[in-house]
């Protein structure tokens, strides 16, 4: 078969040729590079959005993601139509991240230092990711849709429940009050983490003072003035 039709011209086609079929592995070999070429624009895709929603947050505009991933925003369309769908895709290995925090601190046995960890750890974390607690916030409604928070959320449940049926709390302290706890520190943990770690977790320390029964040493050392200034000032 030299893809000559047999037929008079005008029956298969206006000139009476038939392009010569391909075989099945040359017409593989030939599309494996576009698949390549479309996985590895997915990954980079992924990473600049993990990324830049970690440094300016969910409302990040899609042009700057594909700018930062190196293709057109047709082509980042193209692998996520929504913006939800592209949120979901880069926050599916960062859930099970922020679970794993809390189940690895859970694994002290002491109560109270495995709560203090638990909460030292996730405020660490949040303060790394501006966009991890809005995207929390916006799937509490509707989990079933991103199956991953089942994973993050029985952890947290599990990890906060051990507390405070093992009186890690003060009697006068209820689950309200330890969740907006961790939302004022989420507040302020950006400022502190870029002046050090250390500052961070001296300020977690205190404010789980208010929390526990038993009070722990803070860590570190108090900021000096111009430190503090500087904080201020972020």
């Amino acid at each position: 078969d030299v893809g000559f039709s047999s037929r008079k011209p005008g029956f298969d086609s206006p000139s009476g040729y038939l392009p010569p079929k391909k075989h099945p592995r040359a017409a593989n070999a030939e599309e494996s590079p576009r698949r390549r070429d479309f996985q590895e624009n997915r990954e980079l895709i992924l990473e600049a959005a993990d990324q830049t929603f970690k440094e300016l947050g969910l409302e990040t505009p899609i042009q700057q993601i594909a700018v930062r991933a190196g293709v057109g925003i047709a082509t980042v369309y193209r692998h996520f139509p929504t913006r939800d769908e592209l949120v979901e895709a880069a926050f599916a290995l960062r859930i099970e991240e922020h679970a794993n925090v809390i189940t690895d601190a859970q694994q002290e046995p002491d109560h109270v230092r495995a709560f203090r960890d638990t909460v030292q750890a996730m405020t660490r974390l949040n303060a790394e990711d501006l966009a991890f607690n809005a995207f929390i916030a916006g799937i509490q409604g509707n989990p079933t849709k991103f199956p991953g928070f089942m994973l993050f959320g029985t952890a947290f449940f599990d990890a906060f429940t051990r507390a405070e049926k093992n009186g890690v709390w003060r009697e006068d302290v209820a689950y309200p009050d330890v969740i907006l706890m961790l939302i004022g520190l989420d507040e302020v943990a950006p400022r502190l983490l870029a002046e050090s770690e250390e500052a961070l977790a001296r300020y977690v320390d205190f404010v789980l003072d208010g929390i526990c029964r038993e009070h722990g040493p803070a860590s570190g050392k108090p900021l000096s003035g111009p430190r503090l200034l500087a904080i201020t000032k972020r």
